[in-house]
């Protein structure tokens, strides 16, 4: 009975808190979740950010491409400080978990990796984008020599080339984004089942516990009864004991009377024998 109230307790504690642990470590996924959304959004603009900083000087350079490629520099920018801080608060809920902190050191050294290699594609691109000039569009004449103007079917095509270019990386850093989503939530998955299996060894191991510390519970008990029953047993004798020492008593106490009621009357005999034996002398 007692073991069974035992294993009640125990798989009420170990299930309140395997539901913390989940919970914490949902939380902890959605934080490293949203981190590498972020992340894999960065690679994919850096990708496209690359492919048009290597226009530069080609003929499908133009403002309105260099107007773009330096904002998506500065926006580049302030979306590293946006994943750095995201970053941050997957760190911070870390906290002792062991797993969780090698995979943040993981992910820190990829992030720090690719702002590194952003800095330097960045420095690159702004230098390009000033001392690299804009290639001039070949004259195209309607037959009059005085009325030269640009070719307008080479900027058709250098835009067609600009748009078929972009969707091509487009189709390309989808892929990449998918693959890397994919590889993440692989990763993940072996994490969850680790976690399972850690989880599942920890409750048979409180089972096996809960067995054993049920028997000696049982024990313990069987000893307290034992040792109630000494004890009343032990009270009984005391008793006994105590009926026993004043039954002595008062038969000390009568044999005491006794005694000296006949010392008193032998004494009373000698001293009257002694009395007449003198009267006759």
């Amino acid at each position: 009975m007692s073991q069974r109230k035992w294993g009640k307790q125990a798989n009420g504690s170990s299930s309140v808190a395997a539901t913390n642990s989940m919970e914490e470590f949902d939380e902890i996924s959605i934080a490293k979740n949203d981190f590498l959304q972020n992340f894999a959004l960065l690679v994919r603009n850096s990708t496209e950010i690359h492919r048009s900083a290597s226009l530069l000087g080609t003929p499908s350079d133009n403002d309105r491409m260099r107007r773009d490629l330096e904002d998506s520099l500065e926006s580049m920018e302030d979306n590293i400080d946006r994943t750095h801080q995201k970053l941050i608060a997957f760190k911070n809920m870390t906290g002792s978990d062991f797993e969780m902190k090698k995979v943040y050191n993981r992910l820190n050294t990829d992030f720090n990796k690719f702002c590194d290699a952003f800095r330097v594609l960045s420095k690159n691109a702004r230098k390009d984008i000033i001392s690299i000039r804009i290639p001039k569009k070949k004259a195209y004449s309607s037959g009059n020599h005085n009325d030269v103007y640009a070719d307008p079917t080479d900027y058709d095509e250098s835009e067609s080339l600009i748009q078929k270019q972009k969707e091509h990386v487009r189709l390309e850093n989808e892929k990449d984004f998918q693959d890397f989503l994919i590889n993440e939530r692989d990763k993940e998955m072996r994490n969850i089942r680790d976690q399972m299996l850690l989880t599942n060894e920890t409750f048979t191991y409180l089972a096996q516990e809960i067995e054993a510390q049920g028997g000696i519970v049982d024990n313990i008990q069987t000893n307290i009864m034992k040792a109630g029953s000494q004890v009343s047993q032990g009270v009984q004798h005391v008793n006994k004991a105590n009926e026993h020492d004043k039954s002595a008593r008062n038969k000390l106490c009568f044999l005491a009377v006794f005694i000296t009621i006949v010392v008193a009357v032998t004494t009373i005999i000698v001293v009257i024998e002694i009395g007449l034996k003198r009267k006759s002398n």
